[in-house]
């Protein structure tokens, strides 16, 4: 019995990724070993869901760009800290200097331009599956060109509680 591999589906698949972050399906794959019920092809896993996103008061033309850069950017994080479900992005910047990010206070930094020229254009906050821990990124663009500076990977600090 000849087993075959269907790639017919998943060249379709690439091809629909390559015009947005709509999820990429599996293909269907027959198992090239031997089963105890060749009958059954193996089921493809569920794909992961893209993530929520929030333009709040960054610019819609930017809007797209940004986040494209982040989920770029923050990919190798989420190796770590598990799949993106939340991208918040805003005008304004994080704080760049470390142990800054959480504080109250002025930071200087947050107003020098990006190191690679161009201008800062705002943030992004980023939530991962099954932690607390969240990215902080700044973006900014140079033209066309957008980029990332990621600030930390972090948990927010518990809501201080206002005297009353």
């Amino acid at each position: 019995m000849k087993r075959v591999v269907r790639l017919l589906p998943l060249v379709a698949a690439l091809a629909v990724a390559a015009c947005g972050p709509t999820p990429i399906p599996s293909p269907t794959v027959v198992s090239p070993l031997p089963s105890a019920s060749p009958s059954k092809p193996t089921q493809p896993p569920t794909p992961a869901a893209s993530p929520v996103v929030a333009c709040g008061d960054m610019a819609s033309a930017d809007c797209q760009q940004a986040v494209q850069t982040v989920l770029a950017t923050i990919a190798t994080q989420a190796k770590t800290h598990g799949s993106v479900t939340r991208v918040d992005l805003g005008r304004g910047v994080f704080c760049p200097t470390p142990g800054l990010l959480f504080e109250n206070t002025t930071c200087p930094a947050g107003s020098l331009p990006p190191p690679q020229g161009g201008q800062w254009i705002g943030h992004a906050l980023v939530s991962f599956a099954g932690t607390p821990e969240q990215g902080y990124l700044n973006v900014g663009n140079n033209g066309a060109t957008y980029f990332c500076a990621l600030i930390d990977v972090a948990t927010p600090p518990p809501p201080t509680q206002q005297p009353s």
